[in-house]
């Protein structure tokens, strides 16, 4: 943890998610989020060096007797690039899900409180699920991503799937003063073919996903 801190003090970025977050610690309680996909031991460096098997491995699949056995006991290094983008991407490692929603993952700062469950939304994720309510059953809705990579929103309370809207990815940057994280400038809600995405008013090459805002 202490050559955490020091990396984030020279500017290194440290993302940590985690499936069993109550039984954290509360320093790594500070830096963590609470996912439910996060399901394999993973260390990333760089985006290029790989370690499997660390933090220790609590899996433990039953044996032809009946019995729990460890796994992973010894970490594998995997390094290449074409092999880290596979893991990268089967393992889902840029984003986070709770309550079935799904949202770019970033950096944690600091845990709300001793009831900090880790799973509290944030960005457009988390304005979604304090705001927009379901037009079935007035339930909140949450944003959920599809395979495709659409964003859209769904209700936790029966189930109703909505289109995320332009008029909501603009109102809740209007609110927010949502700048682009990139330049500064203000941002507008566009359509494409894959749903809302978020292009810089400035420069058309900065564009984002909703759930990176």
């Amino acid at each position: 943890m202490v050559e955490l801190r020091r990396a984030r003090s020279r500017g290194v970025e440290v993302l940590s998610k985690c499936f069993n977050y109550s039984e954290l610690n509360q320093d790594w309680k500070a830096i963590s989020w609470q996912s439910n996909d996060a399901v394999f031991p993973l260390v990333v460096l760089d985006g290029m060096i790989y370690w499997y098997g660390m933090p220790a491995s609590k899996m433990a699949p039953p044996t032809e007797d009946g019995l729990p056995a460890t796994t992973l006991e010894t970490p594998i290094r995997i390094t290449g690039f074409n092999t880290a983008n596979m893991v990268w991407t089967l393992a889902k490692l840029d984003q986070r899900k709770s309550d079935e929603a799904a949202q770019s993952l970033q950096e944690k700062h600091g845990s709300t409180g001793p009831n900090d469950d880790g799973k509290a939304a944030y960005g457009l994720a988390g304005y979604v699920k304090e705001h927009e309510k379901c037009p079935k059953c007035h339930g909140y809705m949450t944003m959920a991503r599809n395979k495709r990579g659409t964003h859209y929103l769904r209700c936790l309370r029966c189930g109703n799937v909505e289109y995320l809207t332009k008029q909501t990815v603009n109102h809740y940057m209007s609110v927010k003063y949502v700048r682009c994280p990139t330049c500064g400038s203000t941002m507008s809600a566009c359509r494409g073919r894959f749903g809302v995405f978020v292009m810089c008013d400035k420069n058309s090459r900065h564009t984002f996903g909703p759930d990176q805002i």
